[in-house]
């Protein structure tokens, strides 16, 4: 019986979805790190969902401060550039840069920043750069489209002001997601469950063994890892990529160890972020075993989608949403210049970077911060929401008063 009828032959399990926790000494509730606990190596960002893949690469040594997850070792004001390379090739998706606490008339500074890509021998600009910021210390950076680099280099006076510098490898996919199995036994769900130590083996009577899990839809993915227990047996095994109706996207993947070497993770870069729908484990031998402990998927949702499935859409935020529960980071828009969130409001804005209130005289928009346009009327305000003039003056007309 060839693997994809037997996919369809099993049942369908789930379980429900939760934050793997990543915080130090694991204190934390929902992912969520309590006390002040901060997040485990190789964990940053938020709810410590996220892992670093800086921690990994190769750095000055005189530039080590950037990724040794201590927010209290910063720059001394002496670096021009900073850069780091990759044993393998990466997809940037985004970076998140932690800085000194500065003087508010000093804080435009650290968003003096160039970002570059060493693409296929080639330097490259970072297409459409934003900077947007989760706090006053740091700031998320991003990119009008992702890049398959081997090399990353930062540069320009921001570097004087620098303390981390995490670049997102995404967060596991996987985790407590649906999955298939044969032979059939909901224990398999150890193999997803964030906890390295509890294995499991699938040993097929008939057919071959396998396991796969089904990620969300509107994702983007960068690389994945098994974990196999270290008992020193010989292990091989197949990854295939599968679309929606079963079908490989692209070629399956063979793992396997190194005559003089037995792994425990297994490590494996996408050269692009089309994802597929399912990804399965199995052996080309039937009447085998399949033996591995957990199988981790690393990616986030696209642009505008958040939550554990990435099905949820924010039309609040002004700006980018994180890809988790949807709270949205306030951008510098034109960069370099202050944080600037609420400039038009009145008293405050609430927590997704909205007005709580109408917005004050000359200002508009969601989040008050677009000024009114000059219109040619008496009173020189517009609509707080829309940002339309009122009546116009005689012989002026249109929205805006212009005509």
């Amino acid at each position: 019986m060839d693997w994809y009828v037997w996919i369809l032959a099993l049942s369908l399990y789930s379980i429900g979805y939760s934050s793997q926790c990543n915080c130090e000494l694991y204190d934390c509730f929902d992912g969520v790190c309590r006390r002040g606990a901060p997040c485990k190596k190789p964990y940053f960002g938020y709810r410590c969902q996220y892992f670093n893949v800086a921690a990994d690469m190769h750095a000055n040594r005189k530039l080590k401060f950037t990724t040794d997850h201590d927010s209290q070792t910063c720059s001394n004001g002496s670096f021009s550039q900073l850069w780091f390379d990759f044993d393998d090739k990466h997809i940037f998706s985004f970076a998140e840069i932690v800085f000194k606490d500065l003087p508010l008339t000093y804080a435009y500074k650290k968003y003096d920043l160039q970002l570059q890509f060493l693409v296929n021998n080639v330097e490259t600009n970072c297409d459409g750069m934003q900077i947007r910021e989760v706090d006053s210390k740091t700031a998320i950076i991003l990119c009008s489209k992702k890049y398959l680099t081997s090399m990353i280099t930062l540069a320009g006076s921001s570097l004087d002001y620098i303390c981390e510098f995490y670049i997102s490898g995404g967060r596991n996919l996987a985790k407590d997601r649906e999955f298939k199995s044969s032979p059939v036994n909901r224990l398999t769900a150890k193999v997803i469950d964030g906890n390295y130590t509890t294995c499991y083996t699938l040993k097929s009577e008939e057919g071959y063994p396998f396991f796969s899990v089904q990620i969300p839809l509107n994702v983007f993915t960068q690389s994945l890892k098994v974990h196999i227990a270290s008992n020193g047996v010989f292990n091989q095994m197949i990854l295939r990529f599968l679309n929606q109706t079963g079908h490989e996207i692209r070629p399956s993947h063979a793992i396997k160890d190194f005559k003089w070497k037995i792994m425990t993770v297994y490590n494996i870069i996408l050269d692009d972020t089309i994802p597929a729908q399912t990804y399965m484990l199995t052996r080309n031998v039937t009447n085998s075993a399949l033996s591995f402990c957990e199988l981790e998927i690393f990616g986030d949702c696209l642009e505008g989608y958040y939550g554990s499935a990435c099905d949820a859409v924010s039309f609040d935020c002004v700006n980018k949403t994180n890809g988790i529960d949807g709270t949205c980071y306030v951008t510098t828009r034109d960069y370099p210049v202050m944080r600037k969130p609420c400039q038009g409001c009145p008293l405050k804005c609430n927590d997704v970077g909205l007005c709580s209130v109408s917005c004050t005289m000359g200002y508009n928009g969601p989040a008050c911060n677009e000024i009114c346009r000059d219109c040619h009327i008496e009173d020189p305000t517009c609509d707080k929401v829309t940002g339309q003039c009122g009546d116009c003056l005689p012989g002026w007309y249109g929205g805006s008063c212009l005509s």
